[in-house]
């Protein structure tokens, strides 16, 4: 691409593809000896923990299936609207099993927009509210009748083997029809080998999922890794209650995979309908790149999901807003807008 400004021709090469991570041992011992039972918000990390992003685009990747909610917002019993609400909170685990980078710590007013609103009908913003003790607030609105917000800060404790981060906070749905409004908090997630070993990311806990308008309740169970169980790995079951306690669907799935839920049936001879699958997990192709497109403005910032720019830019005006959804459906003049 050349750019051309003021007579000063320029040719900037882009990158074809996100380089590896380096692959180098450090000495974590040495740094993490005098941390532990600490809270490691305030302790630096060397940079090679961390992946390529912000915490806040992190958190918007809790909307990654976001068509439960969208099926959620049509069901006709508020019973079966937990199951999706209840799969949809154990949906957000689904990407940490192979990521234990940690995301880099958003400056304090720093926001992250996500507008998917002419491809699924939402729209997606994140705040850093805090930066000590770090807390971010999340709010996502959708054309198909739900809204959801939360509000999170993390705290982390080192135990030497590991490290326990217990996400604080709570999260709300709310659907226009039946005026139906959920709210469940996070499990503790575990990074295992943090000093000898592979890393490896475990989820465990327990979460309550609660319509505050019709008493239902959906209790899931995220079991623990152990060794010498003979029980499917990263294994969840739940049960969905009405406001009495009585049973009414069942859970059971992965937090990595998939979810599914019955219904329990009050005769012994069964039913019909079997066991619906609401969740099912696809994981991207590793071999994909990723290209990235750097601005002139803000050169030290690489953008992701770019598309091309225009390839000849003269005289470029002060500040320039980039509308990165024209520029998706080709529309490369609209998506630049001069200010």
């Amino acid at each position: 691409i050349i750019n051309k400004c003021c007579d000063v021709r320029q040719i900037i090469c882009l990158r074809p593809h996100v380089p590896d991570k380096p692959n180098y041992s450090l000495n974590l011992w040495s740094i993490m000896k005098n941390c532990i039972g600490k809270e490691l918000s305030k302790i630096p990390m060397p940079v090679n923990f961390n992946e390529p992003i912000s915490m806040l685009q992190r958190l918007s990747e809790d909307l990654e299936y976001h068509e439960l909610l969208d099926k959620a917002s049509k069901c006709q019993s508020s019973l079966e609207q937990m199951c999706y609400v209840a799969a949809f909170s154990v949906s957000s685990y689904s990407t940490t099993v192979y990521r234990t980078g940690k995301p880099f710590n958003p400056l304090l007013g720093e926001t992250y927009e996500l507008d998917r609103r002419r491809e699924s009908g939402y729209r997606s913003l994140c705040e850093q509210v805090s930066h000590h003790p770090p807390a971010a607030a999340h709010h996502a609105i959708s054309d198909r009748g739900w809204t959801l917000r939360q509000e999170i800060t993390v705290a982390s404790k080192f135990r030497g083997k590991y490290l326990s981060i217990m996400p604080l906070g709570t999260i709300h749905a709310i659907f226009e029809k039946g005026n139906n409004h959920y709210t469940w908090k996070k499990v503790t997630t575990t990074v295992h080998n943090i000093i000898v070993g592979k890393l490896w990311i475990d989820q465990s806990g327990e979460i309550d999922v609660v319509n505050h308008t019709t008493g239902d309740r959906c209790h899931l169970k995220f079991a623990p890794y152990s060794y010498f169980s003979r029980d499917v790995a990263r294994k969840v079951t739940g049960v969905v209650m009405d406001k009495d306690g009585k049973a009414h669907y069942v859970l059971s799935g992965t937090w990595d995979e998939k979810m599914e839920f019955s219904r329990v049936m009050q005769s012994s001879r069964g039913g019909e309908n079997g066991t619906e699958v609401c969740l099912t997990r696809n994981l991207p192709n590793t071999d994909m790149k990723c290209v990235l497109m750097i601005n002139r403005y803000v050169s030290f910032c690489s953008k992701t999901g770019s598309l091309l720019k225009p390839l000849l830019i003269c005289c470029l005006p002060s500040f320039i807003i980039i509308d990165k959804n024209a520029q998706y459906y080709g529309k490369a003049a609209a998506g630049w807008q001069i200010f």
